[in-house]
């Protein structure tokens, strides 16, 4: 199962760096969520870091609940979801695609914690 899911993760990430379509979309999800909390926000929260954490972490999880779904929506449109499911079992495609979104959430955080700073 390991091996299945790691064809699956390696396959997504040569269709992420050849289209860039997953990462460029989270990122600009992430970046118009951290300007409209930051805008509703305003500087009247600037000294509870409590408050802040919370609306960083909720940038984040929104961001990483976008991408997850994108993940599976592009098998879908490309009609490569049934040849998947004949290929691997569906525990190494979920294990596969969860790997993928990791990774495509810490480059969102690298990019996206340091802004919100």
């Amino acid at each position: 199962m390991m091996r299945a899911a790691w064809a699956v993760f390696a396959k997504d990430v040569r269709t992420e760096l050849r289209a860039r379509y997953a990462l460029s979309a989270t990122f600009v999800f992430a970046l118009s969520t951290l300007a409209i909390v930051s805008y509703a926000v305003g500087p009247s929260f600037g000294g509870r870091p409590e408050l802040l954490a919370a609306f960083l972490w909720t940038v984040l999880l929104f961001s990483a609940s976008a991408g997850l779904a994108q993940a599976f929506v592009r098998e879908v449109e490309r009609k490569t979801w049934f040849t998947m499911r004949l290929v691997a079992p569906p525990t190494a495609i979920l294990l596969g695609k969860w790997a993928v979104n990791l990774v495509l959430l810490a480059a969102t955080e690298a990019l996206i914690v340091p802004m919100f700073l």
